[in-house]
């Protein structure tokens, strides 16, 4: 009769390779008596049962080290043999470490200091060496992602300073054109009656009519300015102003404005004011009075 095999356990442990960013330190706990008083990474044996391997490293830290806070980063190596230990980087975040009876002290060492260390078991320098590439990798990743979002922000800035050399550009450009379109408007404005329909001013209109077709198209708006708006200095220029009226405003405009006081209006408008978008490009030239 064949004989079945016998199936064979393996013991699993977990070690939480704990790393301080700020210090730049690993830290290790040593066992108390009557275990071998030597250094070793936070962590322990899989209990039987146990599914989870984040949860029962989890549990291991805090029955050993205590409610600390910190961030698995990952695993980073391993050692098979009749026991499998894994090793797992751990970025400590802070809190106090509060020691189980298991072990008799702790310390935090760097990297250089457990590998010249003595007493410092071989697993614990292989584990140490793999954290540091692990951190490498993440050190590496992170000014990736700085490189990148500094390039984003570069382009950012790029296509701001375009906009704003774009937008002086074209306001100057129609700083230029606007006086001419100013003309054409002065000079058809003061043709007499009988000579409107010549073919001669009919022309002058019509390459008049193309160049507000041609601001307009390029989104140039004239200023919506009428008389009676009240003065703003931001739309308009005033260009005389008219001797105020006698009159007193009426009691709906003084409770409107909460005080006994004349408001500026327009009175005429001399000279249209022209605008890009929100931004004005110049104001219009007004007659105020009071």
């Amino acid at each position: 009769m064949k004989k079945e095999p016998i199936a064979k356990k393996f013991e699993v442990s977990q070690k939480a390779v704990l790393y301080d960013k700020a210090t730049r330190k690993f830290l290790l706990a040593k066992y108390a008596p009557p275990y071998e008083p030597a250094w070793s990474f936070v962590g322990g044996r899989v209990d039987e049962g146990e599914t989870d391997l984040l949860g029962s490293l989890e549990r291991e830290i805090v029955e050993e080290v205590g409610n600390i806070r910190y961030q698995v980063a990952g695993p980073i190596d391993a050692e098979l043999g009749e026991r499998i230990r894994l090793g797992y980087l751990v970025l400590y975040e802070g809190g106090d470490i509060v020691l189980s009876a298991e072990h008799s002290e702790y310390a935090w060492f760097t990297a250089q200091e457990i590998e010249n260390h003595e007493d410092m078991r071989p697993e614990i320098k292989q584990f140490v060496l793999a954290a540091q590439k692990r951190l490498k990798e993440g050190e590496y990743l992170e000014d990736l992602k700085r490189l990148q979002a500094d390039f984003e922000n570069y382009k950012k800035r790029q296509v701001e300073s375009q906009k704003e050399l774009g937008g002086y550009l074209i306001e100057k450009l129609l700083l230029d054109i606007i006086p001419v379109l100013d003309n054409f408007q002065m000079s058809t404005n003061h043709v007499p009656e009988e000579d409107k329909e010549t073919p001669w001013v009919m022309g002058i209109r019509y390459i008049e009519k193309q160049l507000e077709d041609a601001l307009r198209g390029h989104g140039v708006e004239v200023l919506p300015v009428k008389e009676g708006d009240r003065f703003d200095p931001h739309l308009h220029e005033a260009i005389e102003s008219k001797e105020e009226s006698s009159e007193k405003p009426g009691k709906e405009e003084e409770e409107e404005t909460g005080q006994d006081e004349r408001r500026e209006v327009v009175a005429k408008v001399l000279q249209n004011g022209y605008k890009v978008g929100d931004r004005v490009v110049r104001p219009a030239k007004v007659v105020v009075s009071s």
